[in-house]
């Protein structure tokens, strides 16, 4: 399982997931800060999902991922969809609450503060 957040957000926005005793018997988990998001050059963001798309499915090759279901939340599951779309390992997509199209989104002006 390859878990990816939102914006804005980071990886840390997994972590009851990824210390689940149920899930680490029967999953392998990771938790991936998107490119410049979270922990990751926080505030130099990198807008274009395709860009991080192909970052992501690369990192997933160069880890030998297999079988991989890909989680994304928010801008992360236009994500977890693209990568899903470029890379053969990713065998299951799931999108919770995803933001499809960022000119219908709402805008809050907190989530531009944050």
């Amino acid at each position: 399982m390859v878990f990816f957040h939102g914006s804005p957000s980071s990886l840390s926005a997994w972590e009851g997931y990824l210390v689940d005793s149920s899930l680490r018997e029967s999953a392998n988990m990771h938790a991936i800060d998107r490119p410049r998001y979270g922990y990751s050059n926080f505030g130099d963001e990198m807008t274009s999902i395709e860009t991080q798309a192909q970052l992501m499915s690369a990192l997933i090759n160069e880890k030998k991922l297999t079988n991989v279901i890909v989680i994304g939340v928010s801008y992360g599951g236009p994500l977890a969809a693209r990568i899903g779309f470029l890379n053969n390992n990713v065998k299951v997509i799931v999108m919770i609450s995803p933001a499809i199209d960022p000119n219908n989104e709402k805008d809050i002006w907190a989530s531009r503060f944050t």
